[in-house]
């Protein structure tokens, strides 16, 4: 095929040979499809698919979408005659996309082909779920093999099958797996946002284990770009999650995150009122070191924080005072210990 210059039905044959077998692996032992051999060894097959894709090819260079169509119907035809409905169903929709392009015979073309699909709708939705399922596998290969990009397609029509059905789970792993494939491209933003329909659908549907994996990822990319707050809200999710259906090795993964990223969200604070070395500030470090809390983002703190201001006048004189306290303070004291900051 190549050496005769058909690039794009060498690409489909190979595309195919690809999803055919990522199908078989789906169906596993016991399916019809897994008592077959490999598409690549039925090599009756293979002859039928190079003849026809070959002159719907050289009819498409043309402009001949009429003998594209007659091609692609021939391969449905074949195939749903070797009860292979996966191969049969494939060329039904490309002769559906392909009537489409058809302009000269008032839309006879598009109505049939229109039919076709329906009827392969109606007979064999089984396998179409099944397709779906081998979309997903072949777009984890993908990943695994360094190509995002090309996983994209096959998981965007997992996802679109598993909306189609209805199937939630399914829908979950898509989300997660085009999640994965949009990071590798360092797509960050667009990985968050396939990250958190994931968890919305995770919600729904009981899948704990995959929530709270999901809320560490996620507090994890947060806590990467600085985000210390949602860091620490999504780490509290997983950590709840996680008890709630009793995961220990997960709950003390989320403990750790958590308190490491209490503790980053903690110091920024800290930071800041250090290097503004006023008195108000000083004077917040100092009730912070003797309350040995997270004073800076507890709620039940906000009060004596606010009154520190207010009583200022009664405390020091001016700030190089408070300054001298904290220096004494911080020699009189040890440092916090970190089980505090592990602790959710």
């Amino acid at each position: 095929m190549l050496r005769q210059g058909y690039h794009k039905s060498f690409s489909e044959l190979f595309t195919l040979i690809h999803k055919w077998n990522a199908l078989r692996d789906a169906g596993g032992p016991g399916s019809a499809i897994w008592q077959q051999k490999p598409l690549e060894e039925q090599h009756e097959k293979l002859d039928q698919l190079q003849h026809f894709l070959t002159r719907a090819e050289a009819a498409q260079r043309s402009g001949y979408y009429e003998e594209v169509y007659k091609n692609q119907f021939a391969l449905a035809q074949y195939f749903k005659k070797l009860d292979d409905h996966w191969l049969s169903n494939h060329f039904y929709e490309c002769c559906f996309q392909t009537a489409k392009k058809i302009k000269t015979d008032g839309g006879k073309k598009e109505a049939e082909a229109h039919a076709n699909l329906a009827v392969v709708a109606e007979e064999h939705a089984c396998d179409k779920k099944m397709e779906g399922e081998a979309a997903y596998r072949l777009g984890l290969a993908h990943i695994s093999s360094g190509n995002p990009q090309i996983a994209m397609k096959s998981l965007t029509t997992y996802m679109e099958i598993s909306k189609e059905f209805g199937d939630n789970v399914g829908l979950g792993k898509a989300y997660e797996a085009m999640a994965k494939a949009l990071e590798s491209q360092g797509k960050i933003v667009e990985s968050i946002e396939y990250l958190e329909n994931f968890i919305e659908v995770a919600k729904t549907s009981n899948l704990s284990q995959s929530l709270a994996e999901t809320c560490i990822c996620l507090g994890d990319i947060f806590n990467a770009r600085g985000n210390y707050e949602k860091a620490c809200q999504y780490f509290s999710q997983a950590y709840v999650t996680a008890v709630n259906f009793g995961e220990i090795p997960l709950i003390e993964e989320a403990q750790v995150h958590f308190g490491i990223a209490k503790a980053h969200r903690m110091m920024l604070a800290v930071s800041r009122h250090t290097e503004a070395a006023d008195y108000v500030s000083m004077e917040y470090l100092l009730a912070w070191k003797k309350n040995r809390s997270d004073m800076f983002s507890d709620p039940a703190n906000v009060a004596s924080l606010a009154s520190i201001e207010a009583d200022s006048s009664k405390s020091f004189g001016n700030g190089e005072n408070a300054e001298t306290a904290l220096k004494n303070s911080n020699d009189n004291e040890q440092m916090v210990p970190e089980e505090q900051f592990v602790t959710p």
